[in-house]
């Protein structure tokens, strides 16, 4: 989806300076460490009057590497639907990206540097007589990722859908009655 309105900018030096917007959010979020919101936006000087802004989100499911693909992907799409359009956005069924000339997130509610959880304390279960000890092992490292992945899941997914709510207008009903 783009903005249907052209830069007044140098259209070339405007494209230019998207893609090092898209690009370095692209970079910060793919780069989040493992627990962390694979989420970043990014704020990109443009001229005395104007500033690109851009954000980068994937989804908890996704190593650092193939979010990192995922948005390499949906920013090659950019130049071909978007190309001078001060804003556009991208989705893919993991991925997202999108671009404005006006601040569309919530700069106070990002952090400015999301810190990773404290890591897990190592979990030491007895054996029940007659279980061989690497079943145990390996039901607990198979359970906690698949859990830790449903609630990252989870938490993107609430996060996806409070903005969508935010986005939506209210329009008010007709109550039969000439106004």
């Amino acid at each position: 989806m783009w903005n249907t309105h052209n830069t007044t900018y140098e259209p070339q030096r405007f494209n230019s300076l998207v893609a090092t917007s898209v690009n370095d959010s692209a970079t910060q979020a793919a780069s989040a460490p493992t627990g962390a919101k694979k989420f970043a936006v990014n704020q990109t000087y443009c001229n005395g009057f104007q500033n690109i802004y851009s954000l980068a989100q994937c989804t908890p499911d996704l190593s650092s590497s193939d979010c990192k693909k995922c948005l390499s992907t949906v920013i090659s799409q950019l130049p071909i639907c978007c190309s001078s359009k001060i804003g556009a956005r991208v989705f893919a069924p993991s991925c997202y990206i999108q671009y404005e000339i006006t601040e569309f997130y919530n700069a106070t509610g990002v952090p400015a540097e999301s810190v990773p959880p404290p890591p897990l304390p190592p979990v030491t279960l007895p054996v029940p007589e007659g279980k061989s000890a690497v079943s145990t092992v390996l039901i607990i490292a198979i359970v906690i990722p698949i859990a830790v992945t449903i609630v990252l899941f989870c938490m993107g997914f609430c996060f996806l859908r409070r903005r969508a709510r935010k986005t939506r207008y209210c329009v008010p009903e007709n109550d039969g009655k000439e106004h």
